[in-house]
């Protein structure tokens, strides 16, 4: 993907969540992590660090699913569409931070045990499914309080609904 939204990703290292929906019900064998079922009419939050360049990692992600799966992300975006990317700019590693931050908001976000996270011992997941009916408006004001839960001000990139 290129235009406007990738733009607006800043070339700095940070720490990122992609804002994502399923475009249909699908059961994905991720790696040695197994089987992922995902639901349309949710939405997922995959938490992410990109230390060395935001514009980099993230535009890895919004391009074409990739051919050689490296992250168990990966995986997951053959299925599903990014509508909303967080960042915010640091070089300190605070994708836990963040990731922690939303699994302690309770009733929003459930984890996907282990997704992503395979380096952590810290964090149940960097995946979380959110509730059934969860607002977009819910939705952001529970990111954003993550991000600044972590000491961060984040910064959001909408993205067109394909």
């Amino acid at each position: 993907m290129t235009g406007p939204a990738c733009d607006a990703i800043p070339q700095g290292p940070g720490v990122y969540a992609l804002l994502l929906a399923p475009r249909d019900a699908a059961s994905l064998v991720v790696g040695k992590l197994g089987t992922v079922r995902v639901t349309p009419g949710r939405h997922y939050v995959y938490v992410g660090s990109a230390l060395s360049g935001l514009a980099r990692r993230v535009g890895r992600h919004l391009a074409a699913p990739a051919k050689n799966k490296h992250w168990h992300v990966d995986y997951l975006l053959e299925h599903l569409d990014v509508r909303a990317v967080y960042l915010a700019l640091t070089t300190d590693r605070k994708e836990c931070e963040v990731s922690l931050a939303i699994n302690a908001l309770d009733g929003h976000f459930t984890p996907v045990k282990g997704f992503g996270n395979s380096d952590c011992r810290s964090c149940p997941s960097h995946l979380y499914e959110g509730t059934p009916g969860e607002g977009q408006d819910s939705i952001d004001e529970v990111l954003r309080a993550a991000f600044r839960c972590s000491g961060l001000q984040p910064s959001v990139v909408h993205l067109p609904s394909n």
